[in-house]
């Protein structure tokens, strides 16, 4: 009967313990299957703030979206495309320069720079003149202040007197609004 007894306590024993091991593996997965539920309940939250927000922020450009065409239309006008510098900007700079009474010599740099989040983008250009000081002094003036597209910045120059009058050299820049900026004019 004893080893009856201790058999019985053994199997019960087994079964109990058994019973527990089963019970704390599924509270373990239970507790697991909350913490995930609970991180898709927060993620879906911060999910549904985010776009709350977007919403707002969408309201917000809506309502700024005229006065940045109008914004974008004075850009345009005052920006000539990449082409327009090919075609328009040599033939009034050549202008400007028999009206000033100098000799040019304006060579384009093959590079071009955008800026991929303004698409403005410059064209570096070699300029040199040759004429009377006040003369080179009237064409930077008129190339500064009368530019009627053209958007121009002079980064470096040189200036001397030569056998036929002056010399002047500059390093300069023609500023353009990439294609896809607005629709060209």
């Amino acid at each position: 009967m004893a080893t009856s007894l201790r058999r019985e306590f053994l199997v019960s024993f087994a079964i109990i313990i058994t019973s527990v091991v089963v019970f704390l593996f599924g509270f373990q997965w239970l507790i697991g299957d909350l913490r995930f539920q609970s991180q898709e309940v927060a993620n879906n939250r911060t999910l549904a703030e985010r776009r709350s927000k977007m919403g707002e922020i969408l309201a917000d450009l809506r309502k700024i979206a005229p006065q940045m065409e109008r914004y974008q239309s004075r850009i345009d006008t005052l920006l000539p495309n990449e082409e327009q510098i090919v075609f328009d900007f040599r033939p009034w700079l050549n202008s400007l320069a028999v009206s000033n009474g100098v000799r040019l010599n304006l060579g384009f740099q093959p590079k071009q720079i955008i800026d991929n989040e303004s698409l403005i983008g410059y064209v570096p250009f070699a300029l040199g003149l040759e004429g009377g000081y006040e003369n080179i002094l009237a064409f930077l003036k008129n190339l500064e202040l009368n530019s009627p597209r053209f958007l121009t910045g002079l980064d470096k120059f040189e200036i001397s007197k030569g056998p036929n009058g002056y010399q002047f050299s500059s390093q300069g820049r023609v500023f353009f609004r990439e294609k896809g900026a607005a629709a060209d004019s």
